[in-house]
């Protein structure tokens, strides 16, 4: 393991690919409250190749689709 990679772990007590992610999905979350742009568009923005992992990924996350997840929250 890296140092920096013990490092970031030691500091955020996360692995730097699962913080990344996390923000990436923080984000999106906040695009799906405050815009009106596609679901697609906004998981491609925020960094996902395809919509089924974005929703797996999500979903794992917050417990809601991003379609009912922007829903729940107009």
């Amino acid at each position: 393991m890296s140092s920096f990679k013990r490092e970031f772990t030691k500091l955020y007590n996360d692995s730097p690919a699962n913080y990344i992610k996390a923000k990436r999905l923080e984000k999106a979350a906040e695009l799906l409250q405050a815009s009106d742009n596609r679901i697609t568009d906004i998981a491609l923005d925020c960094g996902f190749n395809d919509l089924a992992n974005f929703t797996k990924s999500f979903r794992d996350k917050y417990n809601v689709t991003p379609s009912n997840y922007r829903l729940k929250s107009r």
